[in-house]
């Protein structure tokens, strides 16, 4: 997987249901977890750097789920 950077699915806690299951986006650890949510490592996948590059360290649910960079 050379040129390929890790990236997970972001979460947020629901305040009804006092567990972290809202799904905000995608993006690497860095970038989930300076936007305030949980990285859910059993979501790891990859990206190809140059997505990152283009402004992909993150994206929110607006996106989609698929595949990153795909709209």
């Amino acid at each position: 997987m050379t040129n390929d950077t890790a990236v997970f699915d972001a979460m947020a806690y629901n305040p009804n249901t006092v567990q972290c299951d809202i799904w905000k986006g995608i993006g690497t650890r860095e970038a989930i977890e300076a936007a305030g949510y949980r990285v859910l490592r059993e979501t790891l996948k990859y990206c190809p750097t140059e997505k990152l590059k283009e402004g992909w360290a993150f994206r929110v649910r607006e996106q989609g789920p698929g595949l990153l960079g795909s709209q």
